[in-house]
């Protein structure tokens, strides 16, 4: 005897809901203002964790990778931070010899809800 089998693909964004459907969707979408104030909750308190996550690490020291350097300072990163992701590192006054790419030893300024702000202790390559 054989079984008939059959499969069932699953669209996302249905316009109905089958009734043999057992995934979690909605055919009534949620309105653009309050999907706007969600975000704006959930920004709010990303910004505010993030503040105190970063707050936590004035007056460390850490090493730094420095992205680039400029007549206001120089750019870097921490080892846990990604490029164009996480937040920076800005080195006031970083002095002569400091270039992109350099690893440098730094210790933690300031910082707000996404950076840090630190200053040289002893350049290193």
């Amino acid at each position: 005897m054989r079984l008939p089998y059959g499969i069932y693909v699953h669209f996302p964004y249905c316009a109905h809901r089958c009734p043999y459907c057992d995934f979690a969707v909605t055919t009534d979408p949620v309105p653009e203002d309050v999907k706007q104030e969600r975000l704006d909750r959930f920004m709010e308190l990303a910004a505010r964790i993030s503040a105190e996550k970063l707050a936590a690490k004035v007056g460390r020291r850490m090493r730094v990778l420095v992205d680039e350097v400029n007549e206001g300072g120089a750019v870097a990163r921490s080892m846990a931070d990604a490029p164009e992701i996480d937040g920076i590192v800005r080195i006031a006054r970083p002095g002569k010899g400091l270039k992109a790419g350099d690893w440098a030893d730094v210790q933690v300024t300031g910082a707000d809800a996404y950076d840090l702000a630190a200053k040289i202790v002893k350049p290193t390559k």
